[in-house]
């Protein structure tokens, strides 16, 4: 079937019917979030390089290539963070193919609706991508992160509550700060990550310790003095609203700060450091699996790979000289 090509269509007006069309298709609203912020981020590298591209056949492969080298080359790290040090260049390979696969989806979109006789993108093949160690705490450090905020306050229990889940369920801070009162059962003790918040889209029920329960009901009880007619979990102290995820990372960082821990902490970081202690203490990986929400065994293998001392114990049960230490 021959599509008739039609020039002159506006950047603008083309993607707000790509968008249109994800919505009805049932996209997930972080997916279509996330095309959004792709497309700005191409669209700031154009305004940065005096490119005023207003229709799509504007846009050709050498601008697309010049983009990666910008991010691979100038980019810089978190400029876009408000509380985060930003004096490093240059994001990986894993974060560019994430931004220029959404790119790549919308130009495709736009070929199949006839706007452009040939995407830009087309030909230019993803970065690639080294396999690096999961970055996690040590025993010491998470001990002392738990030390850090002051229980006392609101906000200081709040938080000691988002780090004991994420330290010991291992959820993505996303999934815990969308969490509400239906998701959380306490009484069966399990929390509820409905598909709506989940990466992969699809829900998954983690069961959660007594003690993670307690401090839930605890912290709910106190949510009701901030704002009773809120239905999340975790709650701005100010607004009495959602609690915002860069707000968390501000707030981790000076708690990593206080414990006097060197290395850098963000909320992903502990849930490597979940994965990596549940192996280490005899869990198997395809039980962490459904407890992380990985929808292959790739990422859950990453974790076994590097968890040394697990390995080291297996092997000395069990390798044939064993017997003769």
């Amino acid at each position: 079937m021959l599509i008739e090509y039609r020039n002159n269509i506006k950047l603008e007006d083309a993607f707000e019917e790509f968008i249109f069309q994800k919505k009805i298709g049932g996209e997930k609203a972080r997916t279509i979030k996330d095309h959004i912020t792709h497309l700005n981020y191409f669209k700031g590298f154009l305004k940065l390089r005096n490119k005023a591209f207003t229709y799509l056949e504007q846009i050709d492969k050498k601008t697309c290539q010049k983009y990666i080298e910008y991010m691979l080359e100038e980019k810089v790290l978190y400029d876009d963070h408000r509380h985060i040090t930003k004096d490093k260049k240059g994001l990986s390979p894993s974060t560019i193919n994430i931004r220029t696969n959404s790119l790549k989806a919308q130009f495709n979109f736009y070929v199949e609706e006839g706007y452009i006789q040939q995407s830009p993108w087309k030909g230019i093949k993803k970065l690639k991508v080294d396999e690096t160690e999961p970055k996690f705490l040590s025993v010491k450090d998470y001990s002392l992160l738990l030390k850090a905020p002051d229980r006392k306050t609101f906000h200081g229990f709040r938080d000691y509550c988002i780090i004991n889940i994420l330290l010991d369920d291992g959820p993505r801070i996303t999934e815990t700060l969308n969490l509400t009162l239906d998701d959380v059962n306490l009484e069966e003790l399990y929390i509820k990550f409905p598909s709506q918040v989940t990466k992969d889209g699809e829900f998954r029920i983690v069961p959660i310790r007594k003690r993670t329960g307690f401090l839930l009901k605890q912290l709910i009880k106190m949510n009701n003095e901030v704002n009773d007619e809120s239905f999340h979990i975790f709650i701005s102290s100010t607004t009495g609203k959602k609690l915002a995820a860069s707000s968390f990372r501000s707030n981790l960082t000076k708690y990593k700060e206080k414990a006097g821990i060197t290395e850098s902490v963000h909320p992903h970081k502990l849930r490597h450091t979940f994965c990596i202690d549940y192996l280490r203490n005899g869990g198997d990986p395809r039980s962490m699996m459904a407890i992380m929400g990985h929808t292959t065994e790739v990422a859950s293998k990453k974790y076994s790979r590097f968890s040394t001392n697990t390995l080291r114990e297996i092997k000395g049960k069990h390798s044939p000289l064993s017997k003769k230490d």
